[in-house]
């Protein structure tokens, strides 16, 4: 008997998942995200860099910039396959859109897979899909498919930003994927403590924003929190360099996907297959 084992691990605080399909109603019409910055004496403001993302919430918690006091981490996929098999692992997003194809039609060995992709997002809060499929290596019929949907979070703005604001101190965007509060029929995302596959709870995605307005020269900005809807959203805010806060340069981000195979001791056995560690990652 064919059995495989598939979930989704963090080093040290993790993911957000869930089993089933990409729903197709997701979008909202007429959706606009625009901020317009000035100084305290009314001027427009060029050359700011504009982040903004969702807040996100635990079960039983406010919701928080940064949940948990959340530290780097790295996204890692992590699979069982007990047969030599025909495997593809595909990462996709909300538009069904490929983001990355880890595996595509690849023969692996039976033995325990740990692949640490990197997503390369400049997105605060996205998310994505993450789909397995294991087919028998001389007929190829199918014998494993699920797929996980997963929350990233990345609260560091120098690597999370939008785009710089212009001449008239404005920025602005209509793609409501950046702020997934706004979509209709989001999948539900399961909580789950680190050993244990059995729901906790639910992560909510807020309908509170933090945008954050910094230079990019100096590295030093503001934070705004502000509430908004599936439609057309502006806020007016004004900046003022005296009173924003330093943010630390951060590194860049880590650019090559690692794969790992670890093979099973003789009498190693694995009866069902199990999703694990339901936490929100935030590197992504």
């Amino acid at each position: 008997m064919k059995i495989i084992t598939f979930f989704i691990l963090f080093l040290s605080l993790a993911i957000i998942f869930y089993c089933g399909q990409i729903t197709s109603d997701l979008e909202n019409s007429d959706f606009m995200f625009s901020v317009k910055v000035k100084s305290p004496d009314n001027r427009p403001l060029e050359g700011l860099t504009i982040s903004a993302w969702n807040l996100i919430r635990f079960p039983g918690e406010k919701a928080g910039l940064i949940p948990h006091g959340l530290k780097a981490a790295t996204t890692t996929i992590m699979f069982d396959l007990f047969d030599d098999a025909q495997v593809d692992l595909t990462i996709k997003d909300l538009k069904n859109e490929i983001i990355q194809n880890i595996y595509e039609q690849t023969l692996l060995f039976p033995g325990k897979y740990s692949v640490a992709p990197s997503f390369q997002s400049r997105d605060g809060l996205v998310i994505y899909k993450c789909l397995l499929e294991v087919r028998d290596v001389k007929q190829h019929y199918l014998f494993f498919k699920d797929s996980t949907y997963m929350v990233l979070y990345q609260p560091d703005p120098t690597i999370a930003f939008l785009g710089l604001t212009n001449y008239k101190g404005e920025y602005q965007t209509d793609d409501r994927y950046k702020f997934p509060s706004t979509l209709a029929n989001l999948p539900e995302l399961v909580y789950t403590d680190i050993s244990s596959p059995e729901p906790l709870g639910e992560i909510t995605i807020s309908d509170q924003i933090v945008i954050i307005v910094w230079d990019p020269q100096r590295f030093v900005g503001q934070d705004y929190q502000r509430k908004i809807q599936p439609g057309k959203n502006h806020f007016e805010l004004t900046w003022d360099p005296q009173t924003s806060r330093s943010l630390s340069a951060t590194s860049i981000l880590p650019e090559m996907v690692r794969k790992k195979q670890i093979f099973f001791h003789e009498n190693q056995q694995i009866t069902q297959w199990k999703l694990y560690q339901n936490f929100p990652n935030p590197f992504n």
